[in-house]
């Protein structure tokens, strides 16, 4: 690729320059090389791969592959922002938010909930919900009718009595909903 066959190519690019060099340095490594990202100015993204072709009997010349990768960056750039912002706002609700698994171990805790239970997010995180929180047995039977309907796929809203570090108890107005995974 001389410096006049990608002038072409260039003019699309978001970064021309990076496209040089990374061309000029593919060449003069002259080994096949790991794919690199461009950008282009109308949005299209695509990696760029390079391979020698080499016989026994002398370099014959370059391969390079380009690979339309638009696609799958926008929905990954999608989801990284999705998941931002819904993070960012479950941080900073003015309530108590906590995720279980199924086996009633705590993946996420907010700031609010950690206030409110006594716990900083580092106790919390792969305790069990069900040993840390619930004080009795007549507390017991209100979060296992409650999660039988979480388990028919049914959200709920209950009042329940949990303990705090520390053992002082406190009433709570606790809403449930199941979240499906697809990986289970």
């Amino acid at each position: 690729f001389p410096s006049h066959d990608t002038d072409h190519i260039k003019s699309l690019l978001e970064d021309p320059n990076e496209f040089q060099g990374t061309i000029e340095e593919d060449i003069l490594l002259h080994k096949t090389s790991d794919r690199k990202r461009f950008f282009m100015k109308d949005g299209r993204v695509f990696d760029l791969e390079y391979t020698p072709i080499k016989t026994t009997h002398g370099d014959l010349g370059s391969f390079w592959f380009f690979h339309d990768v638009t696609d799958g960056h926008h929905s990954q750039s999608l989801l990284q922002y999705s998941e931002e912002k819904y993070r960012g706002i479950i941080e900073n609700l003015e309530m108590g938010i906590m995720e279980v698994d199924n086996d009633e171990r705590i993946l996420v805790v907010n700031p609010i909930f950690c206030k409110m239970v006594g716990y900083e997010s580092e106790e919390l995180i792969g305790q069990n919900a069900r040993e840390l929180f619930i004080p009795s047995k007549e507390e017991i039977q209100i979060f296992d009718a409650a999660l039988n309907e979480r388990k028919l796929g049914n959200s709920n809203v209950y009042e329940a009595v949990i303990r705090k570090k520390g053992g002082a108890l406190i009433p709570m107005i606790i809403s449930g909903a199941p979240i499906f995974d697809p990986n289970g």
